[in-house]
């Protein structure tokens, strides 16, 4: 922490004797970004912009800040600038791909009068187009950008070819096995989907150790999820109520205690490599199971 302080102390300093170095500036605000002070690492952002207006690494850390705050909006309108400029970035257009599709994961599930359905299916169309052409151009360049398989995968998805996605999702898995959680939960949800609780559960807590050492409240609430919708399969078929939680103890008390924040929770927790945990969830009430388990 000193040694960061003192980093921190030399970058001011350079600034003061050349206030045009833009990576001062962008140091300045990877440093604030370490230490979760989004504001300050905006700030120093916006002033490597002023002195270089075109700087495309300071276009893309505002866009990831505004990715990890969730206004895409913002993120969407930093993305397109980093394309204007090159058109060849991989990460902005698997991350503008990714905004689209969040887009018409949300306008799908909006509710609409009768009269504005047609409208509404084609702009769904029109968002999920638009995803596949932006990882298409990166696929294109990139045949081994498994970010864009991915995406390519949940666009699949969205459009009810659940099987193909999750083929898509096992073939990503297997060739990113160890750096790319989400294909790991992307997977999972596929298999959850197609009622399959047992794959989904097995691959939910593969995620949840091997990335995760067993702390993350969103694949928590997913193993929650699968294995109360499960337990209630194993009811109807046997009309016995079966113990719904496989999880540890100290994993369900970290459920517990985080209650009120997944009920309130709407967006997915890693937006660059897309998860398809909203639309699954959507609607869910743990509620039954939450009290069942205490």
């Amino acid at each position: 922490m000193h040694e960061l302080g003192y980093a921190e102390q030399l970058y001011r300093s350079l600034i003061k004797e050349r206030p045009n170095y833009t990576d001062a500036y962008m140091r300045l605000g990877a440093l604030a970004e370490g230490r979760g002070n989004a504001k300050d690492a905006s700030m120093w952002y916006k002033e490597a912009l002023t002195v270089f207006p075109q700087l495309a690494d300071a276009y893309t850390a505002l866009a990831k800040l505004h990715v990890g705050g969730h206004d895409f909006q913002a993120a969407q309108s930093k993305l397109e600038k980093i394309l204007q400029k090159d058109n060849l970035d991989a990460y902005a257009s698997i991350t503008l791909g990714n905004i689209y599709l969040n887009n018409a994961r949300i306008d799908k599930h909006k509710e609409k009068d009768k009269d504005k359905e047609d409208k509404s299916k084609e702009k769904f169309k029109q968002y999920l187009s638009r995803a596949l052409d932006r990882y298409a151009h990166v696929f294109h360049r990139q045949p081994n950008n498994v970010f864009a398989a991915n995406g390519a995968a949940a666009v699949l998805f969205q459009t009810g070819r659940v099987k193909e996605a999750k083929l898509m999702f096992s073939q990503i898995r297997e060739a990113a096995a160890d750096h790319v959680p989400e294909v790991w939960i992307n997977l999972a949800h596929a298999h959850l989907v197609q009622g399959e609780y047992i794959p989904a559960i097995k691959s939910y807590k593969a995620a949840l150790d091997k990335f995760y050492q067993g702390h993350d409240v969103d694949l928590l609430r997913f193993i929650a999820h699968a294995e109360y919708s499960h337990s209630l399969v194993i009811d109807k078929e046997k009309k016995n109520v079966r113990d719904p939680a496989t999880i540890t103890a100290k994993q369900r008390d970290m459920l517990f205690r985080s209650r009120r924040n997944l009920q309130a929770k709407k967006n997915c927790k890693v937006p660059f490599i897309l998860i398809l945990c909203d639309q699954i969830y959507e609607g869910a009430d743990l509620s039954d199971f939450l009290s069942a388990a205490r």
